[in-house]
């Protein structure tokens, strides 16, 4: 990776970019989760193209560390962040390609905040913040039944539009494949020496091996 002059003649070191880069990842892997107007389709796009970001992103930091002389893994994210960012993107697409089309899907809910009230919601039915295992349960089968109730009386739970989605199917699955490689590959070529056919080649996806398409219905069974 090389330090390039701009057409204003300032020098921009890697490290800025790379950040820059780094932080448009982790919007494209914590996004496709939680963001609450994306399509299906659009979250595995999303998903993938992060993926695949973080798979050509430790592929070029291993080669700059080699002809470099410094240690693997030194121009890179951590190993064990690495591998979360990935597992959440691959869990994505899972969860997308399984939807059953007939019931809420809302993976906004599930971050810090929603569920940090949601347990401030439970610890609120007993005297000590304190709970119990039986307490938790007792507490949320209490907030269950109180949806239910609402949900009897017509009293919509949410306002998500994508809420009741189908699923993505394998078509559409390869379909944004395809295009999260591209724009993978564009991005990490604007921000490094190798252009885009060489990263193309570098990765396995350019020889047409996509991601393993998830049979969803064996993975519930």
């Amino acid at each position: 990776m090389k330090n390039d002059l701009t057409q204003t003649g300032m020098q921009i070191p890697w490290c800025l970019r790379g950040f820059l880069v780094i932080n448009l990842i982790g919007a494209l892997a914590i996004g496709s989760s939680f963001h609450p107007q994306l399509s299906p389709e659009e979250r595995v796009e999303n998903a993938l193209s992060a993926y695949i970001c973080l798979d050509i992103g430790r592929l070029m930091a291993n080669e700059s560390s080699q002809r470099n002389g410094l240690r693997k893994g030194t121009n890179w994210l951590a190993p064990q962040t690495h591998e979360c960012l990935q597992s959440l993107c691959a869990l994505v697409c899972i969860a997308a390609m399984g939807l059953p089309g007939n019931m809420p899907w809302c993976p906004h809910r599930s971050s810090e905040l929603p569920l940090e009230q949601f347990f401030g919601s439970l610890r609120k039915q007993f005297s000590s913040s304190q709970m119990r295992m039986r307490d938790y349960m007792y507490a949320a089968t209490r907030c269950m039944f109180e949806a239910q109730n609402k949900a009897k009386n017509g009293c919509l739970l949410h306002d998500d539009g994508h809420a009741f989605a189908q699923p993505v199917c394998e078509e559409a699955f390869a379909r944004c494949a395809e295009r999260a490689l591209t724009s993978a590959t564009k991005l990490m070529a604007c921000s490094s020496e190798p252009l885009d056919q060489d990263i193309r080649r570098m990765h396995p996806c350019s020889t047409g091996m996509f991601f393993p398409l998830f049979n969803c219905n064996e993975l519930v069974a």
